[in-house]
């Protein structure tokens, strides 16, 4: 009676790859959220109510004081509207900044469009939420695509256990397999880390911006960038182990290459080859 071949378990490597992929994708997910905020920013009731509550700032875009989320679009497509409505010519509101800048006044106490430091300070605003804009769309689109790679990852380690054959065919298979595994891993993790440096580095420069020219609140690090972070720290190890496997897997497969190779007859083509029976062959 033969006996049946034991099938192949996962090592605990395996596991972890596994469960540590699906727990980082589902983090990437939950950080698409347009309530998750990156950065917050306090009460400032200094010099105006616009602030008059906690400000937070997501992927999506930005709170109101009504704790409605506006996004970076609504934002980008106001703000420019504003500056382009300030720089358009109007007689009126020269006649108001000649007549402010006739009594020695700075132009706040006729608005915005006759101030020049309020007009400057709506060209930066504009620039800066176009770059938000874009850089937002980017970031979900990362999330959400290596989210996508990383729930891939467990089919893949399943599918190489699945791999049958004898021999070298059969560590070609399941290295070929190990290699996409592999790729697949390392999209997951390059994609959301990048998102989350390029939203968290770009913000942090216009918040920056922002405070040199007006008395705007800094917006300092909150739940979705430490949500993000451990995410990113999930993929790193999946990353580590990715190669890990990789290298174990390319071992059985350079062995089969290589007894391949000192199987062939290795003839020196610039020798003389004598018919069977001469000496020394």
């Amino acid at each position: 009676m033969s006996k049946k071949k034991k099938k192949e378990e996962k090592t605990l490597k395996d596991k972890i790859l596994l469960w540590s992929a699906i727990v980082a994708a589902i983090i990437f997910l939950v950080c698409c959220i347009p309530k998750v905020g990156y950065r917050v920013s306090e009460k400032y009731t200094r010099y105006h109510f616009r602030f008059s509550m906690q400000r937070k700032y997501s992927l999506w875009g930005a709170t109101d004081r009504f704790d409605k989320v506006i996004s970076w679009t609504s934002l980008r497509k106001e703000t420019c509207a504003k500056m382009r409505e300030f720089e358009s010519p109007d007689l009126l509101k020269m006649l108001v900044s000649t007549g402010t800048a006739a009594a020695g006044s700075s132009g706040n106490l006729a608005g915005c469009a006759a101030w020049p430091l309020c007009k400057e300070v709506t060209q930066i605003r504009c620039s800066e939420y176009t770059t938000m804009m874009a850089v937002s769309i980017f970031c979900l689109i990362a999330n959400i695509v290596g989210a996508g790679l990383l729930l891939a990852v467990p089919m893949l380690i399943n599918f190489e256990f699945a791999v049958r054959g004898k021999g070298k065919k059969k560590h070609k298979k399941k290295f070929e397999a190990v290699t996409l595994t592999t790729s697949v891993t390392a999209g997951g993790f390059i994609l959301p880390l990048l998102s989350w440096a390029l939203f968290m580095g770009l913000s942090d420069s216009m918040f920056h911006t922002f405070k040199k020219r007006e008395a705007y609140p800094y917006g300092a690090a909150w739940v979705g960038h430490y949500l993000h972070g451990f995410g990113c720290f999930m993929t790193i190890l999946c990353f580590v182990l990715a190669l890990w496997r990789y290298w174990q897997a390319s071992g059985p497969y350079q062995k089969d290459d290589s007894s391949d190779d000192e199987g062939e007859l290795q003839i020196d083509d610039g020798g003389f080859v004598g018919p069977p029976g001469l000496p020394g062959l």
